[in-house]
């Protein structure tokens, strides 16, 4: 897919705000172009609250948008769009690179753009124009080789001292909204089970592409940090530049920060003191960041919808675009939760990965070892179910539970299960192992829901109850027919890969 750029400055001096077009297929402006600033507009602070609180409609989401977008695209530097979009289309989007240094300009929601005369659209919801907040840098930024999976550390931070998270809600969300990506191998999951700085530092030796912050974020002294914990669960700040250290010479190449305040810019400082300008400004090549505070279940869609898209091979501005249309497509237009994510990157091209060439036999293992488990998961459903069919059939009519009905569970469905708990025990490509601790129990969701039903199946016995002992089977056989599809659908999904890798290997060997 080809892309073309479009690069606009918006600066302020001696009191006046200038938009001057740096680069654009139709050509340049020759001089900046004197514009009103958005904050100029009478109602701006209000509209400013009422993003910030979430309580926004369609109409003030238009009326602010078209006020971004009259600052941002004066007539002469409109002209200039409408002619660079003349020369898109869906293979060929233009990518809107803001050079946003004041930091009156750069605190500004600019990702609610919208073009009320011509397209009648969000400019970042649509699919021709996708929008980066762009950071110049000397150094190019060449796209780091992987080869599956992309590795990310998630850290989530909730220090006693501070409103709490629900780390465990946290967790099984990310863990839930990635499990087909997991599944199939396209991304592992770790998790720092420590949010303190010394263990973020320990863990990052190891090889992560990707830091996933969920937490708090504050401006202390000017500066923005993210809040960590201390050995005592208590908070303890870390500032970019430090973090930025810890990130040197790693393979971390892109920062997800879903943190209030790492995308907010004081309006009396240096716009590159906020997290997320920092830390691409010290070195990390693209940062996602919240500008306002993100709901849970739109941040939880956007992870899952952007790493797909990232896991696809798409670049960075076009994996944020895929999520905030997902995340519009859930909450609504008028909804401001689509806007929240901000994209720094300095990435001239907007990759930051590229797949590794010619790791046709690793890749094939990889593919192979989930295959292996998949095929073994469809196996022991299949079995299980053919276990619940026999008992259904013998106790249909019965009408109480005794212990042949006991025994009949006990040496075919409770053997089958038992057998499935084992292999969800040892399981390490298609989810988290299957395990019971004194807190919780842990691991594939189909797992859990089984042994909790087998549970309610024993309390029927115990009550000889043959209504509740068929209803809680049922439900069994339903969760064991759910989880073959999606054991199915896994496997399609993996020959796919395959043959995307034969086609690969057909097309090198050809070179």
């Amino acid at each position: 897919m080809e892309y073309l750029d479009f690069d606009l400055r918006i600066t302020t001096e001696n009191g006046q705000t200038y938009v001057e077009v740096l680069n654009c297929p139709a050509g340049q402006t020759p001089c900046p172009e004197q514009v009103t600033a958005p904050h100029e507009w009478a109602e701006f602070d209000a509209a400013m609250e009422r993003l910030r609180s979430l309580d926004t409609d369609g109409p003030l989401l238009r009326e602010f948008g078209t006020r971004l977008y009259q600052s941002l695209f004066p007539p002469s530097v409109n002209a200039l769009l409408l002619r660079s979009l003349g020369m898109t289309g869906r293979d060929k989007p233009l990518r809107l690179r803001l050079h946003v240094d004041d930091p009156h300009l750069a605190g500004l929601p600019w990702e609610y753009l919208f073009d009320a005369h011509q397209t009648r659209r969000f400019v970042a919801l649509s699919p021709t124009t996708l929008l980066v907040r762009f950071i110049e840098w000397a150094e190019p930024q060449l796209p780091l080789a992987v080869s599956p999976p992309l590795k990310i550390l998630v850290v989530i931070s909730s220090p006693s001292d501070m409103m709490p998270l629900d780390a465990d809600r946290e967790k099984a969300a990310i863990e839930d909204g990635l499990q087909e990506l997991r599944a199939s191998g396209q991304i592992e999951v770790v998790f720092l089970e420590e949010a303190t700085r010394n263990a973020l530092q320990d863990r990052l030796r190891e090889e992560f592409h990707i830091l996933h912050f969920i937490g708090h974020g504050v401006f202390s002294r000017g500066r923005g940090h993210l809040v960590m914990e201390d050995e005592g669960e208590r908070r303890r700040l870390l500032d970019a530049e430090t973090l930025s250290y810890f990130l040197l010479d790693t393979p971390v190449r892109l920062a997800i920060l879903n943190a209030c305040e790492t995308a907010r810019i004081p309006k009396d400082g240096n716009p590159f003191l906020a997290v997320a300008p920092a830390l691409v400004r010290f070195g990390v090549p693209a940062v996602v960041a919240m500008q306002f505070p993100m709901p849970d279940d739109a941040a939880h869609l956007f992870a899952r919808e952007f790493y797909a898209a990232l896991t696809d091979d798409l670049p960075l501005e076009q994996c944020v675009a895929e999520a905030r249309k997902a995340i519009m497509g859930d909450f609504g237009l008028g909804q401001p939760d689509w806007g929240i994510p901000v994209l720094y990157s300095r990435a001239p091209d907007g990759r930051i990965f590229t797949k590794e060439k010619h790791h046709w036999a690793a890749d094939l293992l990889r593919l192979a070892r989930v295959l292996g488990e998949q095929k073994d998961l469809h196996d022991y459903l299949q079995n299980l179910l053919t276990r619940l069919d026999l008992f259904g059939l013998a106790v249909s009519g019965v009408p109480s539970i005794g212990d042949r009905e006991r025994d009949l569970w006990q040496k075919g469905c409770q053997f089958e299960i038992q057998q499935l708990a084992r292999f969800a025990e040892t399981i390490q490509y298609i989810g988290q192992p299957y395990q019971v601790t004194e807190d919780a129990i842990l691991g594939p969701v189909w797992m859990i829901e089984m042994a909790e039903l087998c549970a309610e199946i024993e309390t029927a016995f115990r009550g000889s109850d043959p209504r509740a002992v068929r209803e809680r089977t049922n439900e069994i056989v339903h969760v064991c027919k759910a989880s073959l599809i999606e054991a199915n659908k896994a496997m399609r999904e993996i020959a796919r890969q395959v043959s995307e890798l034969a086609a690969d290997a057909t097309e090198r060997i050809g070179e």
